[in-house]
């Protein structure tokens, strides 16, 4: 394989090196880690100078050397890109609420209260004096009557306290610290109008240039297409922006499994290499000069992607296709998997963490399932007809590319679209026409005779699509939610889905037998999981802001016990994931007694208590496992030990900070431990 795709021997070391740091080992002393480095370069300078005669009898040894260089390169940009860790780093420096210069580096991005972005901290003033220092966090402006006007390049000046992202510690819950942290932020801000001032307006960089172009893309698609339910799905398809989808056509796109076709990714730079490219093939001139078509070609995917924005996904995308290009302008038989492994261990190179996100790991996935099946399962077919062939090729790019992302889609979405072909299958090409009439629509926007033509057009096609999504996603048993895989089944079924690739493109039948192992090894981790979730009692007091949210265990049934109102939200970000993660059905059959003094449950003989309000109106003196203490209780835990004896004592999320402080002194003086959720997360016990 090595031999094919040579830059496999460059690619795996310096992965291996990535993997290493994001497995654990990150304390490796930097004196320990150049020592190291110097003494590979010296041992490799070494082999360079051997003799002639003797060079290839030590060739194994270059190979070792450069290999294992390779894996410290790896490990060393992670280690350059912890910019938290610098002794510069404005979270070691700032104090509580300084006046501190920034950078507006993101366009801002409408949230249901603020506006968010990300910030660059340059500097900070104390006593006058001005101290620079580096590092990037997310700020929230409030909305008022006004959206502020700040691009990218835009410089203020703001007074407000670093707020450290933390993560709530919720069973399953996806670690927005942890996610931001891969991305070099830790802290956000949260400002208010009277909190910050523009101190220097955007000058030209290539980020307000691609915002200023987005902006103008979308007022000219909201001036011509104006149908509210069109106009969300059309921002999405052009520039990824989703602020005008109503929610019940976003989830009917969830279930369905089609919701990256209004994600802003690589398929739509697919619309434009590879379909754009065999289309002008096609054409006598273009023939004749292919190479000169390819990058008229790349051109124009690097322009879309200008005009859009340029999102992370896009330039991933955008990327990958230009270096698959340059192969072949440059190599006559270029194999397109070197091109597509050289690109990602540049965009390593660039962004180590990129490792770890989704959306990369999906694009390398769908465009190596392409590469490898698409032409096989397209030979399947012969249809004479060219339209028919057109829709065989289709066919064959959609499985193709479901391949390898559908392990992937299971292990972090939880859901397998059982309708997915379907669904891809009329939406795919819809979407494709949608977005090259949207295009038409800008190209034609001083023209508003064809502009308008075009958006009536544009706003049947999307309502079609989204009228028929819709229906798909009532219809019983299409979508299969609440899907748990662990790491283990995701390396099982990604090695049979290798494996059994490898077994029928190169017709080895003994391989067949090793890709069944592993699919049997993976239902046995399945069964003895189920098996698990049939024995477990767990209780779980989730942490939300201002909200008390506790959720009981039994077997594979469970019950929320909370007084406060569980909006949809709360189901999809809190109650859902710890649902998957213990495998619990959607029945909660638990019974509780609940009133608006106390919610008291019992499982598997232990007692739970909630308590919101003043102990005078409490049940009996009663021994009680875990008390949870919510809505600022006026409780003296004095009197919580002398009547309940707690072995547990918990304090959820709906508590203020200074009743929390409260009960941490008065804890103190009565040697009692507390759980703090604010603190400590989520709060999770087998009872």
């Amino acid at each position: 394989m090595c031999k094919q795709v040579p830059s496999l021997r460059l690619f795996f070391p310096f992965l291996l090196g990535i993997i290493i740091w994001h497995a654990g080992l990150q304390e490796v002393p930097l004196s320990i880690y150049l020592t190291c480095v110097i003494l590979f370069v010296v041992v490799f300078s070494i082999l360079q100078m051997r003799a002639a005669f003797s060079k290839y009898k030590w060739n194994w040894a270059n190979g070792v050397v450069v290999s294992l260089l390779l894996v410290f390169g790896g490990w060393g940009i992670c280690k350059l890109q912890q910019t938290q860790l610098h002794p510069l780093h404005y979270s070691q420096l700032i104090g509580d609420s300084c006046v501190v210069k920034a950078e507006i580096v993101e366009a801002l991005v409408q949230k249901p209260k603020s506006y968010k972005t990300i910030i660059q901290i340059q500097s900070y003033l104390k006593n006058e004096k001005e101290f620079q220092v580096i590092g990037s966090a997310y700020a929230y402006f409030t909305k008022c009557d006004t959206a502020p006007n700040l691009l990218p390049g835009t410089k203020i000046v703001l007074q407000a306290k670093p707020i450290l992202l933390k993560p709530n510690g919720n069973p399953g819950e996806f670690n927005y610290a942890e996610y931001s942290l891969h991305n070099g932020i830790t802290h956000s801000f949260f400002l208010t109008p009277n909190q910050y001032v523009v101190a220097q307006k955007s000058s030209f960089s290539l980020s307000s240039f691609f915002t200023i172009c987005k902006m103008n893309c979308l007022a000219i698609i909201k001036k011509y297409i104006t149908h509210a339910k069109a106009i969300g799905i059309a921002e999405a398809l052009l520039v990824g922006d989703r602020n005008d989808i109503d929610a019940d056509t976003w989830d009917a796109y969830q279930q369905t499994g089609i919701v990256h076709i209004i994600a802003i990714s690589g398929m739509h730079l697919g619309i434009f290499y590879l379909q754009l490219l065999p289309l002008l093939l096609h054409m006598p001139f273009c023939k004749k000069h292919e190479k000169l078509t390819i990058f008229f070609c790349l051109l124009t995917m690097w322009f879309f992607s200008a005009m859009i924005g340029m999102p992370a996904s896009v330039m991933r995308a955008a990327f990958i296709f230009t270096f698959i290009g340059f192969g072949r302008i440059f190599a006559k038989n270029s194999d397109p998997y070197n091109s597509l492994i050289i690109s990602a261990f540049f965009l390593l190179v660039y962004h180590p963490n990129w490792i770890l996100d989704v959306g990369c790991i999906l694009s390398y996935a769908a465009i190596f399932g392409i590469l490898l099946f698409a032409k096989p399962i397209e030979q399947l077919f012969y249809v004479s007809n060219k339209w028919g062939q057109e829709f065989i090729k289709t066919i064959a790019t959609t499985l193709s590319a479901q391949i390898f992302t559908m392990p992937i889609c299971l292990f972090y979405f939880h859901q397998f679209p059982l309708g997915l072909l379907v669904s891809n299958m009329l939406a795919i090409p819809i979407t494709f026409i949608v977005l090259y009439v949207e295009i038409g629509i800008l190209i034609f926007s001083l023209v508003p005779l064809i502009a308008k033509a075009l958006a009536w057009i544009c706003t049947n096609l999307i309502l079609f699509l989204n009228s028929t999504i819709q229906w798909m996603s009532s219809i019983p048993y299409f979508n299969i939610q609440h899907i748990q895989i662990s790491y283990a089944q995701l390396y099982l079924l990604m090695a049979a889905m290798i494996i059994y690739s490898w077994a029928i493109l190169r017709k080895h039948g003994k391989s067949l037998l090793l890709g069944t192992a592993c699919l049997v090894a993976y239902w046995i981790i399945h069964f003895q999981s189920n098996y698990l979730s049939m024995q477990q009692h767990k209780l779980i007091v989730h942490h939300a802001a201002k909200k008390s949210i506790v959720q009981i265990f039994d077997k594979n049934n469970y019950t929320i016990l909370s007084k406060d109102t569980i909006e949809a939200g709360d189901v999809k970000n809190i109650l859902q994931p710890a649902q998957q993660l213990y495998r619990a059905n959607d029945a909660m059959l638990i019974n509780s007694q609940q009133n608006e003094v106390c919610v008291f449950a019992r499982c598997n003989s232990q007692s739970i208590l909630i308590i919101n309000h003043a102990i005078a109106q409490l049940p009996n003196t009663m021994a009680i496992d875990y008390l949870i203490l919510s809505h600022n209780a006026k409780i003296p835990l004095q009197q919580i030990k002398n009547q309940f004896a707690p072995k547990h004592l918990i304090i959820d999320g709906s508590n203020s900070l200074w009743k929390i402080e409260q009960w941490k002194t008065e804890a103190k003086e009565l040697h009692l431990q507390l759980f703090i959720t604010a603190q400590q997360g989520a709060f999770v016990a087998n009872l």
